[in-house]
């Protein structure tokens, strides 16, 4: 059941972070922070120096590129496994 706790376009975050290819850039909107500081509560992501937290990546003019701000934890790594192993959960197309 808590593999499905996180919505398919947050988890998608989630993946793209642990997937070790390049993300994209930064555009930082409001549900974008969201999922971020969700995921961060969660103790799935952390920054990376100098950052400490959302409001230094708030900071940062769209366009940056996310992975060099921001990396997977331990426990994330772990979620992402547990989650490909289980054949029943998929995704929902994202708008």
């Amino acid at each position: 059941m808590f593999l499905l706790s996180m919505g398919d376009k947050t988890f998608l975050h989630l993946e793209n972070l642990g997937s070790g290819r390049p993300y994209g850039h930064l555009k930082v909107r409001s549900s974008f922070l969201r999922e971020l500081a969700y995921l961060e509560c969660l103790g799935y992501i952390r920054y990376k120096p100098p950052l400490e937290g959302l409001d230094d990546l708030r900071q940062f003019e769209e366009g940056g590129v996310l992975p060099e701000h921001i990396e997977l934890t331990d426990r994330g790594k772990e979620f992402l496994a547990l989650r490909a192993k289980d054949p029943g959960v998929t995704l929902r197309a994202c708008r």
